[in-house]
């Protein structure tokens, strides 16, 4: 909104007075919605985030009896398997289960290496997080 700062983690403000969307900082944020501890708190969650994604990979994943790399977290268990039972070609998929529920999603497209799809089953395990799945 200033202009002043470069931002990493941009809160998108909105009011019904102003037509546009804004992109600000955490201190305009606070400012703005005049509640300081709930705009630091949503940039927190948002680090913490952006920090488990960027350690995803470096995880320890397993092999399972199957031979695809899978790894339980959180309370669920994410499996990354070859689409065509040939991983040289590149289509992997995966599937994310909530361990106590049994509830599940899988993939609807292929990706084009593991870690393509590890990455996208993280997305996932925080979908369903933030829906209670």
């Amino acid at each position: 909104m200033c202009e002043i700062q470069e931002i990493r983690y941009v809160h998108y403000m909105q009011h019904p007075a102003y037509p546009d969307v804004l992109g600000c900082g955490c201190i305009c944020a606070g400012r703005m919605e005049e509640d300081y501890a709930s705009a630091h708190k949503r940039e927190k969650s948002l680090r913490n985030a952006a920090g488990l994604k960027r350690r995803w990979l470096d995880r320890c994943w397993r092999v399972s009896g199957k031979g695809n790399p899978y790894i339980n977290a959180g309370g669920y268990n994410v499996v990354v398997f070859p689409l065509t039972g040939t991983a040289e070609i590149g289509n992997w998929g995966f599937r994310v289960t909530n361990r106590a529920t049994d509830d599940f999603i899988q993939s609807r497209k292929p990706y084009p290496s593991t870690d393509a799809a590890k990455l996208r089953a993280f997305d996932a395990v925080t979908w369903m997080k933030q829906r209670g799945r």
